[in-house]
């Protein structure tokens, strides 16, 4: 088998799994974002890190289809730029972690994912505040973790998101499957943090 066939055979795998995963009939919308996710642009067979992000995104746009409902989503989404941002990766880490609960498989493909994106970040970036809120999150709430070699970049945001986000952390686990409780409690967070005025 060639390596075109492998590929194909590679992502008809991902498809079929993310549908499995999905659990429902898609819409023709969620239709079409599958397919984008589950046919990525992946040169070779034996690059590694192409085919892990792939089954990662896969994996995690099926449990939004699954498990995230965008009337509420938009419901309590929260004022300012970036606290859409950090809302938006608040409730991805929730469907996520209610996917890495069930299936071991998603849980090593998003953990193996994610501590690459992690290391990857770069503090002089724009986005670091979300790379660093991603980290903390997904440290506490999934138990991911972070390289020693990253935790000094963080420890600015760090010590913002233990001040005021910690002793949270038990609710928004025990609120995973109730998507308006947990949405709203983030926004409460995030409009506690101001991080609008800390972003600078």
């Amino acid at each position: 088998m060639d390596n075109k066939q492998e590929l194909e055979k590679f992502k008809n795998a991902v498809f079929s799994t993310a549908k499995a995963i999905a659990r429902k009939s898609l819409s023709l919308e969620d239709q079409k974002q599958l397919d984008k996710v589950t046919a990525p642009k992946i040169v070779s067979i034996n690059n590694r890190e192409e085919m892990l992000e792939a089954r990662a995104n896969a994996d995690s746009e099926a449990l939004r289809i699954r498990h995230s409902d965008e009337t509420i989503f938009k419901k309590n989404e929260p004022k300012g730029t970036v606290s859409k941002s950090l809302y938006k990766i608040a409730e991805k880490i929730r469907y996520e972690k209610i996917g890495s609960d069930q299936y071991i498989g998603i849980q090593n493909n998003l953990n193996n994912f994610y501590q690459k994106k992690i290391m990857d970040s770069d503090v002089h970036s724009q986005n670091f505040i979300a790379d660093a809120f991603e980290a903390y999150l997904r440290k506490n709430m999934m138990n991911l973790e972070i390289h020693e070699s990253k935790k000094e970049d963080f420890k600015r945001w760090d010590d913002l998101f233990e001040k005021n986000i910690s002793k949270k952390i038990k609710d928004l686990n025990l609120s995973l499957h109730d998507q308006t409780e947990y949405t709203s409690l983030m926004s409460s967070i995030l409009q506690d943090l101001q991080i609008e005025n800390e972003k600078n």
